[in-house]
């Protein structure tokens, strides 16, 4: 699935949190940019050649794009390249939006819980709830207060529905705030896997509570099996056989097929393909549980195949 490459300038670069870098982007040829949907992300085309994801922050009705971006001194790379790198007034390429995460429209409340650098995507949610007099609360997890990235906005936003569990060690106790609120709301979490993984055991004994995940990092599930099968490219007319050591992904480059993907961990989307014919062993972290079960499309990068063959648009 294409996406359009645009070209930005670095407007400014601001310290908001220990270690965290807000960086706005305007456009660089007058054009507006697309708009974009709260809990969307963007690509960004680093100078060392990487190519990274990182959510959009700012507000739906802004006409610039804002990223906050943490320094991982043990992470990919991205961030210190980014921040070592990258000054005002400097070019960059990125993607346009592409939404994963997206806030479902819903008259019930919305509770965030987010972790660390995990806030970005929740606020920008946030600030669009805000504009919607919709209510919500948020659960804000970090080290320490200065690491909190946009604290102080959301204090000014409204400091009564922010709390704030500031500690080197977990202090949250999501049972207890799961058990706190009525079943009918809609839960959005997005940080640490230890955070993650704890929300989505915690809430999969309250299945009234629906809840909504952004990961940063692929879930690891070790009881995957690898099994070989077939994958038919529709528009070439070849069939090509996927061994259980390789992905969908790299057999087709082998064969001089070069799809679009970045993050390769089923995380970005941007490998998403739609699949014609055949049984998808959905491994991403994307698509929903009733996206999954239509069976339309396929993250090539690290999803597999249940039936013999897979039959691609490609």
């Amino acid at each position: 699935m294409s996406q359009e490459i645009r070209r930005v300038q670095v407007h400014s670069i601001d310290e908001i949190a220990k270690q965290t870098l807000k960086y706005t982007f305007t456009p660089s040829d007058g054009r507006a940019l697309p708009a974009f949907e709260p809990g969307a992300h963007i690509d960004v085309y680093l100078p060392n050649g990487m190519v990274r994801q990182y959510s959009l922050c700012g507000k739906t009705t802004d006409p610039f794009y804002t990223i906050a971006v943490k320094y991982e001194e043990g992470g990919r790379g991205g961030s210190i390249n980014l921040q070592a790198q990258v000054k005002v007034d400097d070019f960059l390429a990125i993607s346009t939006p592409r939404n994963h995460f997206p806030l479902v429209a819903s008259k019930k409340k919305v509770v965030f819980i987010a972790g660390g650098i995990g806030i970005t995507p929740i606020f920008s949610m946030i600030q669009s709830l805000v504009m919607q007099n919709q209510d919500w609360a948020l659960h804000y997890c970090a080290r320490s207060q200065d690491h909190a990235a946009f604290y102080d906005d959301l204090i000014q936003l409204d400091a009564s529905k922010v709390s704030g569990y500031f500690n080197e060690e977990p202090i949250l106790d999501i049972a207890s705030l799961l058990d706190s609120y009525e079943d009918d709301i809609n839960i959005y979490c997005c940080g640490p896997a230890g955070l993650m993984q704890s929300v989505e055991r915690l809430a999969s004994n309250r299945p009234n509570k629906k809840v909504y995940f952004e990961w940063f990092a692929a879930p690891i599930n070790k009881d995957h099996k690898n099994n070989a099968f077939e994958i038919e490219l529709k528009k070439s007319d070849i069939v090509l056989s996927v061994p259980d050591n390789k992905s969908i992904l790299s057999v087709l480059r082998e064969h001089g097929h070069f799809p679009l993907s970045n993050c390769e961990q089923g995380l970005c989307g941007s490998c998403e393909t739609v699949l014609l014919e055949g049984v998808a062993d959905h491994r991403d972290s994307l698509l929903s549980d009733e996206e999954k079960e239509a069976n339309k499309t396929i993250m090539i990068c690290v999803s597999r195949a249940k039936s013999d063959r897979l039959v691609l648009d490609i």
